[in-house]
């Protein structure tokens, strides 16, 4: 059975990646470009295990993938390319 983790004016999400080293969970969304962050020990299962941790000038985040070396979540848009250090 599905449930509702959180609702979010945005109108879809694209992309999801699992930080597996620091247990965090994010989600990449459309129409504003919000890449959306939730520490997995939360369950990710409420709207308050939800923050915004990016707000991207493009405004479809299609892709997400994690530099775990690194430590930096990279995603990718129709038009540009933003990173975040974890």
């Amino acid at each position: 059975m599905f449930t509702v983790a959180t609702d979010t004016s945005e109108t879809y999400i694209y992309s999801m990646a699992v930080d597996s080293a620091n247990g965090v969970l994010y989600a990449g969304s459309g129409n504003s470009g919000i890449i959306y962050r939730c520490a997995l020990s939360t369950g990710c299962d409420s709207s308050g295990d939800f923050t915004e941790a990016y707000d991207s000038p493009a405004l479809y985040i299609y892709s997400l993938t994690i530099d775990s070396v690194n430590g930096v979540l990279y995603a990718g848009s129709g038009s540009k390319r933003h990173y975040l250090s974890l």
